[in-house]
């Protein structure tokens, strides 16, 4: 095909790829009974949900269960951030060949040295096991590793543009590489792992079809529920697998690559892609919900004397509500639930059903965050002009070095305002921070920091700032100091 004819059928594609995005609904008319869920129904004789496996285990072992029937794969994942980095180390240790594949050249240097350029507990020790046994390959040779797998994982990153929807300029990119591929004719399984706008699966699928008519593959919807401190662990031990696809072939290829993980009965929920997309949405915007509501809760207790620990406990203990996300803090951050609440809250808007209690968590959380420095002030009976403040915690929480919305961007910058004097520590986020706000001054330890400063402010829930002795005033945002 001409260069240029091609060029221009990408623009066409890539037009029509917006407006997929812009134009998806789902509805359900009136006296339509909503589907039912049955786990003994083919997949060709319906199409709702079904839940494969129900049971998990009480106890169950990070090492997964692999057995003589196990299938491996030859994969592919495109991307190497915190997703695709700890789902092709876990599926090399599951026993599959894995080919990570990335654009940034040093990224892949660092990693072929068996430097891990993300910090996530285990994660190292892993990837350097299966890299010495072949089982995982580092390249930028994103072509090459195409043409020798059979399934393919997109797990590029899809950051917040500034009108609030998601950059899918990777993905655009990803697929028209792919394409390429597909011209071979072998039938491939794609799976969006990203997190991607809703309808990006028939988006995608329609984008491959016109790019390579000829291609021969199946698109799954496969999100991801990883958190930051603890994803090798969330993704060997799941509370679900969640796959979205109308197609067996597919889906039986996906069970096989997983086959480690249901072997332990983990539950596997199959449903349609779109349904599988709004799932993850779904779901990041409820626990920014709850966050966002015990929060609020937290300063109501404050006004009223109530202890806001036992209320929060004797909120869990009622089943219905659980006790999980029930902390309150500083205000919630990171890479998932402010970028993917308002993803939702954008969504909502095009298909005309505002999400109103999403859109009140995100006002409440960026209130919450507004308030910190005020109660400082309170703290210190006055202006905190010219004094000296010791900011412990630059992460949006422990266990990662990810200051991606994190509180202290907000207090460092009202600090600021407030012409204070900063000591800032965190024991893994101090280089990143330095690359967004380079001039304040970053503390060798928390006990620099808390060195002749006139009071302090714990943002981040790090074990080694509960026993610190603190001699000045202090605002536990964590609640972690003991008394």
């Amino acid at each position: 095909m001409p260069k240029e004819k091609k060029s221009g059928m990408l623009a066409q594609i890539k037009k029509s790829f917006k407006s997929k995005f812009m134009t998806t609904k789902t509805t359900l008319s009136r006296g339509k009974k909503p589907p039912r869920i049955d786990s003994h129904a083919s997949p060709l004789q319906t199409d709702i949900p079904r839940i494969l496996k129900t049971h998990a285990p009480k106890n169950p072992s990070l090492a997964p269960i692999i057995d003589s029937t196990f299938h491996a794969y030859p994969i592919t994942v495109i991307g190497t951030g915190y997703v695709g980095l700890v789902m092709g180390t876990a599926f090399a240790e599951f026993g599959h060949t894995v080919h990570c594949v990335d654009i940034n050249q040093e990224k892949i240097n660092l990693l072929n040295t068996g430097i891990v350029p993300i910090y996530e507990p285990e994660l190292e020790e892993v990837l350097k096991k299966n890299k010495s046994c072949k089982r995982l390959i580092f390249s930028t040779n994103i072509e090459m590793a195409l043409k020798q797998s059979k399934v393919i994982f997109l797990a590029v990153g899809t950051p917040m543009l500034a009108d609030g929807t998601a950059d899918v300029s990777g993905i655009l990119a990803s697929v028209k590489t792919i394409a390429d591929v597909l011209r071979d004719q072998t039938y491939r399984v794609i799976c969006i792992k990203s997190t991607v706008p809703i309808g990006t699966a028939a988006a995608v699928k329609k984008m491959l079809s016109q790019l390579c008519p000829q291609g021969v593959f199946d698109i799954v919807s496969n999100p991801e529920f990883l958190r930051e401190g603890c994803a090798l662990k969330d993704f060997m031990m799941p509370d679900r697998i969640v796959l979205g696809s109308s197609s067996e072939k597919a889906l039986t290829i996906l069970k096989e690559i997983y086959q480690p993980l249901l072997q332990r009965n983990i539950p596997l929920f199959i449903t349609d892609n779109i349904t599988a997309e709004t799932i993850k949405y779904a779901s990041n915007a409820f626990l920014a919900v709850k966050l966002a509501y015990i929060n609020e809760i937290a300063d109501f207790c404050e006004k009223t004397g109530a202890n806001i620990f036992d209320v929060a406990h004797g909120m869990g203990l009622d089943s219905r509500i659980g006790n999980k996300f029930l902390t309150p803090g500083p205000g919630f951050g990171g890479s998932c639930f402010p970028k993917d609440s308002t993803a939702l809250l954008k969504k909502a808007a095009e298909v005309g059903t505002p999400l109103r209690i999403v859109q009140a968590s995100l006002d409440a959380n960026k209130a919450r965050k507004k308030g910190i420095v005020p109660k400082l002030k309170n703290l210190v009976a006055g202006s905190l002009s010219g004094k000296t403040i010791a900011v412990l915690g630059l992460a949006f929480k422990a266990n990662t070095d990810d200051i991606r919305e994190s509180a202290a961007l907000d207090v460092i910058y009202d600090l600021l305002q407030e012409k204070a004097y900063i000591k800032a520590y965190d024991p893994l986020a101090i280089e990143n921070m330095q690359k967004i706000i380079p001039d304040i001054y970053y503390a060798h330890s928390a006990e620099d920091a808390l060195h002749n400063a006139d009071a302090a402010l714990v943002l981040t829930e790090w074990q080694e700032f509960k026993t610190l002795n603190y001699q000045i005033p202090i605002l536990d945002t964590r609640n972690i100091v003991k008394k």
